[in-house]
C-alpha cells in the first residue's frame, strides 16, 4: 500500500544530463511505486549540456517533475536552499545522482517519520586517509562555533516540513545554511549510508581547509574576536620589546646588535597584522553582501511534467481489494525497452501467498530435486517454491509430485537456451506475478535451503543483489573439489572483482537474489536474448554493482557430495566455453 506522505526529492545538477535521465528512469517509478504524493525537483546550476531538450522525454513521461535553472552557477549550500524554498512536500530529501541510491528515500522517511525533524547522511566512504588524521582540529574549530553536524556527512539530508519552515524563517538563511540546521533546536539523526552509497566523492585537506574556514566565517564573530586577541598580543609583545630596547640602549650604546632581532620581530608582526586584515576583509565582505539586495539565486524558468496525475484516483476507496493488479504489473513490464522472454509452458500455478518466491532451476536432477523440496517443507519458508525446468526427461518434474512437495509454480522451457533462458522465463514470470523479489537457487540440493529466508530479510532492507558466499564469516564450503576452488580463487574472484569494483569471494555460487527494483529497470535490461547460458549470472554480479545497486554478500554453504563430482559441464569443452563467456561479460560484451 502507497504512502499518504508527501514526499520531496531534490536534485543539484550542473552538466549531467546524461546522468541525470538515467537516475530519473529508476527514482520516478520508484516513488510513484511508494508514495500517493510526491515531487522530484531538479535544481539546474545553468547546465551547457542541452538540458532544457534533453528533458522534454522525461517530463512527457514522468509525472510530478520541476525543473528549476537558475540564472547561474551557486554554491551547493544556496542550490540546496534553492531546492529546500521551492519544496512543498511534507518531507524533503536531497539526493546526489552520481553516488546516492534511490533506496535512501525510503529509509531516510522512515527515520523522519519516527520523530526525527532532520535525518543527515553520514559514511566512512567520504573521507581520504589525510583528511582523517586532521580532522580533529577542524572539529574543534567548528565545534567552538556551534557547528555540531558531523564532520563525515555525505550532503544527503531528509527534512521534516517543520524543520523546513524553521530553516527558511529567515530571508538571509543561504550562507547560513548548515548552522540553521544544526542549530534550529530539532532532533536531528545521523543514518550511516555506507551500505546506500556507490564512489562518493572524498573530503580532502583542501576542501576540509576551505569547508571550515566557510562555516567559521559565515555563521559565527568568533575567529573576528580571536583576530582582535592576536592584535592585543601583538600590541603587548611590541611594548615589551620597545621596553627591552630602552634598556639595552642604557647598558650599550652599539645598536646594531640587535638589528636582526628587530628584523623577526618585525616580520612576524607584519604576518599578524596581515591574518588580522585578511580576516577583516572576509568580515567587510559578509557585511556588504549583507547589506546588498540582490537575491542569492535566480530562477530563469521552471518546467513541469507534462503528465496528468491520476484522475480516477479517489479519497475514499469503494473496495477492500484491487482487482487490477494483474493489470498494473503487466504495466511495469510494458515500460521496459528490452523485454525478450523465451517460450515457456505453465504447467500449474497455485495462488500466490508471499511476496517473495524462490525460483528453482532444474533439468534431469532426478530424486536430487525432490530430497531438496523435502528439506524445503521443513525450514518454513516465506517464499513460494516456482520450478523453471529446462525440458527435464527424467520424470523429476512430475506436476502430481511436485505439488505434493509444495510447489506453487512449474514453468517449462520450450525454447532453445540454458541457464540464462530459464531464468529470464522464472524473473519475467514473477515480475507480472508481482513479487517483489526472486531467490536464485540451484535444484541439485548442494545448497542450504535453510537460508533462504536470510535473502528475503535482505531484500526486505533494500538490497538489489545479494550473493551468497561459502568463503566469507558463517559460510562452509564441504567437499568442493579442489580444482573448482583454485579457478575460483585465481580466475574468476579477481576477474569479476575488476570488472565490478565490488569485492565479490564467491561469484561462482548461484545461489543469489534479486530485487524487482533491479530487475525491471532499463538501464540493466536483463530481458534480453544475449542471455541464454552463464553470462547471465555473471552480468548481474558486474552491472548490478557498477550501477550502484545495492550489494552485499551473505553466509551460506554449498555441500559437494562425496567421491566424483556430478556435473553437467564437459572437463575441456564446456570449461573453456565458460571461461571464454567470463572474459567476454567481463570486458562488457554485454553492457548497454
Amino acid at each position: 500500500m502507497r504512502s499518504e506522505t508527501f514526499i520531496t526529492v531534490v536534485l543539484v545538477v550542473k552538466n549531467q544530463t546524461e546522468r541525470l535521465i538515467v537516475y530519473l528512469d529508476k527514482l520516478s517509478p520508484y516513488l510513484d511505486e511508494r508514495y500517493n504524493d510526491y515531487e522530484i525537483v531538479i535544481i539546474d546550476q545553468k547546465s551547457t549540456d542541452n538540458i532544457e531538450n534533453k528533458l522534454l522525454e522525461p517530463l512527457s513521461i514522468y509525472q510530478s517533475i520541476r525543473h528549476i535553472r537558475l540564472s547561474q552557477e551557486v554554491s551547493s549550500d544556496i542550490a540546496l536552499a534553492a531546492g529546500i524554498e521551492n519544496a512543498i512536500g511534507d518531507f524533503v530529501v536531497n539526493l546526489n545522482i552520481e553516488s546516492d541510491n534511490i533506496k535512501l528515500v525510503q529509509f531516510l522517511v522512515e527515520k523522519g517519520l519516527t520523530g526525527n525533524d532532520i535525518v543527515i547522511c553520514v559514511s566512512k566512504k567520504v573521507t581520504s586517509f589525510l583528511y582523517k588524521e586532521l580532522r580533529g582540529l577542524s572539529t574543534w574549530l567548528l565545534q567552538s562555533i556551534g557547528y555540531s553536524l558531523p564532520n563525515n556527512s555525505t550532503g544527503t539530508f531528509c527534512f521534516s516540513r517543520r524543520a523546513v519552515n524553521a530553516i527558511t524563517e529567515s530571508g538571509r538563511f543561504y550562507c547560513k545554511l548548515h548552522m540553521r540546521i544544526a542549530n534550529i533546536g530539532y532532533p536531528l539523526y545521523a543514518f550511516n549510508s555506507d551500505n546506500y552509497i556507490t564512489s562518493p566523492q572524498k573530503k580532502n585537506i583542501i576542501s576540509g581547509i576551505k569547508e571550515t574556514l566557510h562555516h567559521m566565517i559565515f555563521n559565527s564573530t568568533k575567529p573576528l574576536r580571536w583576530m582582535s586577541f592576536l592584535g592585543v598580543m601583538g600590541s603587548l609583545l611590541a611594548m615589551l620589546f620597545s621596553i627591552y630596547s630602552l634598556i639595552v640602549h642604557f647598558l650599550n650604546d652599539q645598536v646594531a646588535s640587535g638589528w636582526t632581532t628587530t628584523i623577526l620581530f618585525m616580520s612576524s608582526l607584519f604576518a599578524i597584522l596581515f591574518i588580522m586584515l585578511s580576516f577583516f576583509g572576509e568580515y567587510l565582505a559578509r557585511l556588504l553582501n549583507d547589506r546588498s539586495e540582490h537575491k542569492e539565486y535566480n530562477v530563469v524558468y521552471e518546467h513541469n511534467s507534462s503528465v496528468m496525475l491520476n484522475e480516477n484516483r479517489s479519497n475514499v476507496s469503494f473496495s477492500s481489494i484491487d482487482g487490477k493488479q494483474d493489470n498494473s504489473q503487466k504495466a511495469i513490464t510494458n515500460r521496459l525497452l528490452y523485454y525478450q522472454v523465451p517460450k515457456y509452458e505453465q504447467s500449474f500455478t497455485f495462488p500466490k501467498k508471499y511476496d517473495y518466491c524462490v525460483a528453482v532451476f532444474v533439468i534431469n536432477e532426478g530424486e536430487k530435486l525432490h530430497k531438496q523440496l523435502q528439506r524445503m517443507q521443513k525450514s518454513n519458508l516465506c517464499v513460494d517454491i516456482v520450478i523453471a525446468d529446462g525440458g527435464s526427461t527424467d520424470g523429476s518434474t512430475n506436476t502430481q509430485t511436485l505439488k505434493s512437495l509444495g510447489v506453487n509454480t512449474l514453468l517449462v522451457k520450450k525454447e532453445d537456451g540454458k541457464l540464462g533462458s530459464q531464468m529470464r522465463i522464472a524473473f519475467s514470470w514473477a515480475m507480472e506475478n508481482g513479487y517483489k523479489g526472486v531467490i536464485a537457487i540451484d535444484g541439485n540440493n548442494k545448497d542450504s535451503v535453510e537460508n533462504i529466508n536470510d535473502f528475503v530479510e535482505k531484500l526486505e532492507l533494500g538490497y538489489d543483489h545479494i550473493q551468497g558466499s561459502r568463503f566469507i564469516p558463517g559460510g562452509k564450503a564441504i567437499n568442493t573439489p579442489t580444482s573448482r576452488i583454485l579457478g575460483l580463487k585465481l580466475l574468476h574472484v579477481p576477474m569479476m572483482r575488476l570488472a565490478s569494483g565490488f569485492k565479490y569471494t564467491d561469484t561462482t555460487n548461484g545461489f543469489r537474489a534479486y530485487s524487482k527494483e533491479l530487475l525491471v529497470a532499463n538501464d540493466m535490461a536483463v530481458f534480453r536474448n544475449v542471455f541464454t547460458s552463464y553470462e547471465f549470472h555473471y552480468y548481474l554480479a558486474i552491472e548490478a554493482a557498477k550501477q550502484g545497486y545495492m550489494c552485499l554478500e551473505i553466509p551460506v554453504t554449498r555441500t559437494y557430495p562425496k567421491g566424483k563430482v556430478p556435473t553437467k559441464i564437459s572437463p575441456i569443452k564446456g570449461n573453456l566455453g565458460v571461461i571464454k563467456i567470463l572474459f567476454e561479460t567481463c570486458m562488457g560484451k554485454h553492457s548497454l
